[in-house]
Parts: C-alpha cells; sequence; structure tokens
C-alpha cells in the first residue's frame, strides 16, 4: 500500500472534514464536460491563491465528511488529461502534481490526488475570474486581495518542513525543523513560532536556554534567525543559537492519536505564513500528515 493511500484511508477513518488545504470530490467530478473543466481551474487556482492544498478525487461525502472511496478508472489517462485541464489556468501554476493512487492490484484503477502548492501570483480560472480557498470552499476575491496577491512574488516564501531522528534513547526522540524558501527573494531576517500539544512534552534543545512561554494545552516556542535563506534553498534550526531541536516523548510513551504542531513563519516583505502538522505513531514510527 503506497504513502498516499494510507493517507487517504486514514482521513476516512478519522472523518477528517474539508478545510483551508483540504478538499474531496467524488469521481463523476472528472467526466468530460464544460462545467467539471470549469470546476477544476476553479478549484485549482483557489488552492494556488490562497495557501496551498490537496484535492482528492474519488472521495464519498456525507455532507462535508469523508465516508469511504470509489475507485475511478483510466487514473494515468486522466492524470494527463487533468494536467490538461489546469494548463488553461491564467498564468500558469507550476509545480503543481497530479498523482494517481493505485487502490488494487490494476495499476490504471484507483484515485487522483492533486497536490497544489502556494503561488508567487494569483491566477484565472477559466471562467476569467480570480478565486480563493477559504474554509471548505472557494470564493470569489476582492479587487484588493487580487492587487495584492499580484506582488506577493517581490518577496521570500517560506514554508517548514519536518523530519525525524529517532534516537531511541531516554531522553525522548528528536523533531528536526526545516525552512525552505519557495519565493524569488533571499529572506534575509525570519522568526518562527510553534506551538505543540503538551502531552507530547516537547523541549527545545542547542546552545543556549529554551525560549517558551506555557499555555493551558500547549507549548509555544519561538525561533528568531537573522541568516540568508536564498531562492530554492533550505536550511535547519541546526547550530545556530538556542532551540536546535525539539525533543518529544520517546514514541512507546505516547498515545496512539493524532497531535497537533501550529506553525507561524515572519520575514521581511512577506505575507506571515500559518501552517498545521498533525504527527502521530503508527506501527512503533512518526508519522507525520501536513
Amino acid at each position: 500500500m503506497s504513502d498516499y493511500l494510507r493517507e487517504i484511508e486514514r482521513l476516512i477513518k478519522e472523518k477528517t472534514p474539508e478545510d483551508t488545504y483540504l478538499d474531496y470530490k467524488g469521481k463523476d467530478s472528472l467526466i468530460n464536460n464544460k462545467r467539471n473543466i470549469m470546476e477544476i481551474t476553479k478549484d485549482v487556482s483557489s488552492f494556488a491563491n490562497a495557501g496551498g492544498g490537496k484535492i482528492i478525487y474519488g472521495v464519498k461525502q456525507k455532507g462535508k465528511i469523508p465516508d469511504s472511496y470509489e475507485e475511478i478508472e483510466n487514473i494515468q489517462y486522466l492524470k494527463e488529461w487533468m494536467y490538461q485541464i489546469i494548463n488553461n489556468i491564467k498564468p500558469r501554476i507550476e509545480d503543481v502534481e497530479v498523482i494517481p493512487i493505485q487502490t488494487g492490484n490494476d495499476p490504471n484503477c484507483g484515485l487522483l490526488m492533486v497536490i497544489i502548492p502556494r503561488s508567487y501570483t494569483v491566477h484565472q480560472a477559466v471562467d476569467n475570474k480570480y478565486h480563493k480557498r477559504s474554509g471548505d470552499q472557494s470564493l470569489p476575491m476582492e479587487d484588493y486581495e487580487v492587487r495584492e496577491g499580484m506582488f506577493r512574488g517581490n518577496a521570500p516564501l517560506l514554508k517548514i518542513n519536518t523530519y525525524y531522528f529517532n534516537e531511541l534513547h531516554a531522553r525522548g526522540d528528536e523533531l528536526y525543523l526545516e525552512i525552505a524558501n519557495n519565493g524569488r527573494f533571499t529572506a534575509k531576517k525570519w522568526l518562527v513560532t510553534i506551538t505543540i500539544d503538551k502531552k507530547l512534552n516537547p523541549k527545545s534543545k542547542g546552545w543556549g536556554q529554551e525560549n517558551y512561554i506555557n499555555l493551558p494545552t500547549q507549548k509555544f516556542f519561538m525561533f528568531d534567525r537573522e541568516r540568508d535563506i536564498h531562492p530554492g534553498l533550505q536550511t535547519t534550526l541546526s547550530g545556530y543559537g538556542f532551540g536546535d531541536y525539539i525533543t518529544l516523548l520517546p514514541k512507546k510513551s505516547i498515545k496512539a492519536e493524532v497531535y497537533s504542531c501550529k506553525y507561524r513563519i515572519y520575514a521581511e516583505d512577506m505575507v506571515p505564513q500559518s501552517g498545521e502538522i498533525k504527527i502521530k505513531v503508527d506501527e512503533d514510527r512518526w508519522e507525520v500528515v501536513y
């Protein structure tokens, strides 16, 4: 089973609703007609115009809650068809991924996942309108939002990736943070705030003292850095002052449920970037769900 299919099955099992970064569509949404073509460009452009996200095709819903998935035939052909439709969005969105997900023995039968990055600018659907993702909807953009969006390419665009080094020692497992610049301008000074569920007993470790605030159910960390991140490059917090990494409780001490890790990134000339990383223990290993 692929990681993508495992993720979809988890979303269905946990009844994860649609939100700002996630949308479900039934297989009928891929029927080749004018209405569906317009909706595809509207949905994809709305994610790119907001914070990016995923659209999963082949999921049945009850309301906004996923109930089960239904296999789609000809997913390899539909992958190429989907790229052709998405390329009708103006200007073209860079780095969109259309991923066929095999669900059984037939490699041409399964689901489709579209992964859309947040864009440098704003994009028009084939209805010649600008849309944005807001909550679980695609809404028309206001005039000021369109004008502001056209200039966000003149700034850095930072995001967080995560990865784990599981040392299996008594002090706990180590969560390392990686900051990537997906923009076109260098980030010279930046600040990251991270809020993590207290059940994980998070602690920042590094060359200096911890910089955190205790909240009722969460712990709030702040990492302030003055170091260049050039376009297309990435860096970790390691080796520069406090907060090389964050330790968590050993996996065996943690209840198998999803825990929240929310972040916000600030940089000069950049609109603050927010996101949430969901982490859990699955089969005695850390699993990160964006």
